[in-house]
């Protein structure tokens, strides 16, 4: 009875733990992702397919043997939005399910940072870490390790950044 009492407060407190799901906010223009990791990090080096098993927390370990802690956004926040559809081909509200399955498994899902600016400051401080920002939010904090663009057709070079500051 105390196992099943200790069950059902897990599946509760993943519930709650578990990211709601995104209410339906205006649509924000697509803008191209970096996926970044910290500036001193020169030995990361990541492609789309293999950042899908990341995110899906299927792959690990770098290479080199360090662990990779990817860093997401909130359900809502529409970089997220973006980037779940991008890379790994669905909303993060359908994603629940799959995270639910996987906690039980002993899984969990990635960080999740509360703000753009917690995602890269938490890349950068963080070793082995790995990332997505607006490409023009990159700083001096952060390497690109390749674009998404907004259409998802194929990485592309930096793009121009008007108000940036470099």
């Amino acid at each position: 009875m105390r196992r099943l009492a200790g069950l059902l407060l897990t599946g509760v407190l993943l519930t709650a733990q578990a990211e709601d799901p995104p209410t339906v906010a205006p649509a924000a223009p697509a803008v191209t992702l970096a996926v970044v990791v910290a500036a001193d990090d020169l030995r990361a080096q990541i492609d789309r397919s293999v950042l899908s098993l990341v995110y899906r927390r299927k792959r690990q370990f770098w290479p080199d043997g360090r662990r990779i802690h990817p860093i997401n956004l909130p359900a809502a926040h529409p970089l997220r939005v973006q980037f779940s559809q991008q890379v790994l081909g669905a909303n993060p509200a359908a994603l629940v399910d799959y995270w639910n399955a996987e906690y039980f498994l002993g899984v969990l899902p990635p960080f999740v940072a509360a703000s753009p600016e917690a995602l890269a400051t938490r890349v950068a401080q963080t070793p082995g870490a790995v990332g997505y920002v607006s490409a023009c939010a990159v700083d001096a904090r952060l390497r690109v390790l390749f674009y998404l663009p907004p259409n998802g057709a194929g990485e592309t070079g930096a793009p121009d950044c008007p108000d940036r500051n470099l």
